[in-house]
């Protein structure tokens, strides 16, 4: 039999920084625990509230990723969560962590081969010369933006 996470105003309110670690009445039971959905759940409850639920965590089963790496960006390296078993993916830090899906764009520019294609211009134009432009890009940029920086003071019109 599974138990829900259960808050007094719903779903919401467990998420809110303000809500009382006592308006949470229970965890999945010993049974349901173990499933990886629970397990995520009370990973994803942990990281983003910042507190600990009231549970001794769990002992056994494979570790799984908290976020699906075939459908959205994740971390190059992970971090195992030992209390949920859990393998922390997710590309950033709890204060700012931008879900990317894996668009059919995003994975044509996953395959997109960047060496590949500065090689084929090195080859057909010369190192030299893609140097130069280079520079010439960089010296011309800097110098568009000097030219929207104010040269006087513009606060006190006479």
């Amino acid at each position: 039999m599974r138990r829900r996470v259960a808050a007094g105003n719903g779903p919401d309110a467990l998420l809110e920084n303000g809500a009382p670690r006592s308006r949470i009445t229970a965890v999945p039971d010993r049974r349901s625990h173990t499933g990886q959905y629970a397990r995520r759940a009370g990973f994803f409850y942990e990281y983003l509230t910042g507190r600990t639920l009231d549970f001794a965590g769990v002992t056994a089963g494979n570790y799984v990723a908290s976020i699906d790496p075939g459908t959205y960006l994740t971390a190059t390296h992970s971090i195992n969560h030992p209390r949920w078993r859990v393998r922390d993916n997710l590309p950033g830090s709890r204060e700012f962590c931008p879900l990317v899906p894996r668009t059919l764009r995003v994975q044509e520019a996953e395959r997109y081969d960047c060496q590949a294609q500065l090689a084929a211009l090195e080859a057909e134009f010369g190192a030299d010369i893609l140097q130069r432009s280079a520079v010439w890009l960089t010296i011309k940029e800097s110098v568009s933006g000097i030219s929207i920086i104010p040269t006087e003071c513009q606060c006190h019109p006479e």
